[in-house]
């Protein structure tokens, strides 16, 4: 699974997953992560995922639900069928909603509305000190406004306190089962039986296309979440924003060795040849997830990112160039590379250069100095 960006042969320090999880399951190791059998198929890992790697059985993808412009209740599964909320989506866990989800039932015309029956903080996938609920509503929220202002109702908690006592017991964890592998690890997830699962993480790091190709898992999901904030937008009558994308910047000092964009895990930023023979970088704002890999491995400080565009300007879908470069041909090995301040040498040959009148200027300094009898 190539969607985890902890994962990745080029590894984030990301971990949300297992900061929010409310039963500590997350273990993160030097060979990859652990999940005991503490889990309590809550979700709420997945609904923090910013890259949709996770998937817990019972949070389906959104349906397409009759009844536009009308309120979609949503209830965790301890709820009875007698006091459920006529017409109600029964779910797991209220937390385990993710913000696209919310999203694409607004996308659909229908505005969430979650029930809180008064037992979230007190159910063992409650245990924080905000609603589990808060950052998946927040960040919806936050969503919706940066496309259609204040035209379209967000996705709202509800209060409609119940007797603890008419709660239906919590889904008893499954028994902890052996170590899996990358893959299993996540189709286990799928599956929705909480076990203790392994996953190896690579430890080596090699900047090429093939150790960290795009992974078509985040493509999917950031594309889903532009679609629909393409649809709530034209809903709300307003054209897709740029304040709902992130916004990559190139400055002085490219010289487009490619780092940045062999580690991208969504495959946003791209090296590029173009037909004038130049090469350079290309970003596509609605793949980017935001996780600023590519500025922190930039050897030359070359980027810098925002993570809402200018509001005032509309989203452009297509591929934005950032950086144009004319190629040269170093004098000594005839490669092609991308000169700084009319540089003659690439920097292979620059390098070695340099380290060898290093070499050389300390082994004269050593046989000039004067010797002592």
């Amino acid at each position: 699974m190539d969607a985890c960006l902890a994962l990745r042969p080029a590894a984030t320090e990301c971990g949300v997953c297992a900061q929010a999880c409310p039963v500590a399951a997350f273990d993160w190791r030097d060979d990859g992560v652990c999940i005991s059998a503490n889990c309590v198929g809550c979700g709420r890992c997945a609904a923090v995922c910013p890259t949709g790697a996770i998937e817990v059985a019972g949070f389906a993808p959104p349906p397409s639900l009759a009844g536009a412009d009308s309120a979609l209740y949503l209830e965790c599964q301890r709820v009875p069928a007698a006091l459920r909320h006529a017409g109600a989506q029964e779910v797991p866990c209220l937390g385990g909603l993710t913000p696209l989800q919310l999203i694409e039932w607004v996308a659909q015309g229908r505005t969430p509305v979650l029930l809180d029956h008064g037992w979230c903080m007190a159910c063992a996938a409650g245990a924080a000190a905000a609603h589990t609920t808060a950052e998946a509503l927040e960040e919806a929220a936050s969503d919706l406004h940066s496309v259609a202002a204040d035209r379209i109702e967000p996705p709202r908690l509800q209060s409609a306190p119940l007797p603890a006592s008419k709660a239906l017991p919590a889904t008893a964890a499954a028994p902890a089962g052996p170590a899996l592998g990358r893959r299993a690890f996540f189709a286990t997830l799928r599956g929705g039986a909480p076990a203790v699962v392994a996953a190896t993480r690579p430890t080596a790091w090699r900047a090429t296309r093939s150790a960290c190709r795009p992974s078509t898992q985040i493509q999917a999901n950031r594309k889903q979440r532009a679609n629909a904030l393409e649809r709530v937008a034209q809903r709300a009558g307003r054209a897709l924003s740029a304040a709902a994308f992130p916004v990559l910047r190139a400055h002085d000092g490219c010289t487009h060795e490619g780092i940045c964009a062999a580690a991208c895990p969504s495959g946003a930023l791209a090296s590029v040849e173009r037909a004038d023979g130049s090469v350079g970088l290309d970003f596509e704002a609605a793949t980017c997830v935001g996780c600023g890999l590519c500025v922190r491995l930039c050897p030359h400080d070359a980027l810098s990112l925002a993570q809402a565009g200018d509001a005032s300007m509309p989203h452009d879908a297509a591929p934005r160039g950032l950086t144009h470069h004319a190629l040269s041909c170093c004098t000594q090995c005839d490669a092609a590379f991308v000169a700084l301040a009319g540089a003659a040498l690439c920097p292979r040959c620059a390098m070695a250069q340099a380290q060898a009148r290093d070499l050389f200027g300390s082994l004269f300094k050593h046989s000039a100095a004067p010797q002592t009898i």
